[in-house]
C-alpha cells in the first residue's frame, strides 16, 4: 500500500486549491476540504468531527477519534500520535465559523452532532463525488482525498516547516515524515 502511495503521490499549489474552492457552493464541503487542505487531516479524523472537537476561541481542532466509512463505525484513531491538536489557519477557521453559523440555525443543533453531516457522518463517496465535480468545473487535476494530506505536507515543506512540526500535525513520527516525503 504504502509503495503504492509514493507512485501516485500527488498534489495541489494553494493556487490550485484556490481554483477548486471556488467551484464549491455547500458550506459544508467548503469547511471539510479546508479542514482536508490547510490542516493535513486524515478524511475519517475530519468526518469524525463534531462540534465538541472544534475550539472556536482558539481555532483549534481536537483530533480523538476517526470515522471508519467502510464498517461505518467510530473508533480511535489510527495511531498515538494521531491524538493530537491542530490549529486552523484563518482561510479554514473562516469557512468552519461560516458552516457553524449555518448549522446553528438548524432543528436539533448541539455540540455533538457532525460538522459533516450532521446526524451521520457524509459517505465517502459523496465526498469524491463532490470534489470530482469542483475538479472538473475548476479545470484543475483530479487529485484523490488523501492526496489533500499531502498537499498540505508539501505546503509546509514550502513554507520551511520542519519534519518535527509536521510530524506532530499529521500525527505521524519524524520517520515517517522522512520516509513519506523525504523526496
Amino acid at each position: 500500500h504504502r509503495d503504492q502511495q509514493k507512485k501516485e503521490m500527488l498534489f495541489w499549489q494553494p493556487e490550485e486549491y484556490e481554483k477548486f474552492i471556488q467551484e464549491v457552493t455547500d458550506p459544508s464541503f467548503i469547511a471539510l476540504f479546508n479542514i482536508l487542505y490547510w490542516c493535513g487531516l486524515r478524511l475519517g479524523e475530519t468526518l469524525a468531527l463534531n462540534w465538541n472537537d472544534i475550539d472556536l476561541k482558539t481555532k483549534t481542532i481536537k483530533i480523538t477519534k476517526t470515522w471508519n466509512d467502510h464498517h461505518r463505525i467510530m473508533s480511535t484513531p489510527k495511531t498515538q500520535n494521531s491524538y493530537r491538536n491542530v490549529i486552523m489557519p484563518d482561510k479554514c477557521f473562516e469557512a468552519v465559523c461560516t458552516l457553524y453559523e449555518f448549522q446553528k440555525g438548524m432543528d436539533e443543533f448541539n455540540n455533538d452532532v457532525f460538522l459533516f453531516g450532521y446526524e451521520k457522518p457524509f459517505d465517502d463517496n459523496t465526498v469524491r463525488s463532490k470534489k470530482r465535480k469542483a475538479c472538473t468545473k475548476a479545470g484543475v487535476k483530479d487529485i484523490r482525498l488523501h492526496d489533500f494530506r499531502h498537499s498540505h505536507v508539501s505546503l509546509l515543506i514550502s513554507l520551511g516547516f520542519s519534519p518535527f512540526d509536521i510530524a506532530k500535525r499529521l500525527g505521524h513520527t519524524v520517520e515517517m515524515v522522512n520516509e513519506v516525503y523525504g523526496h
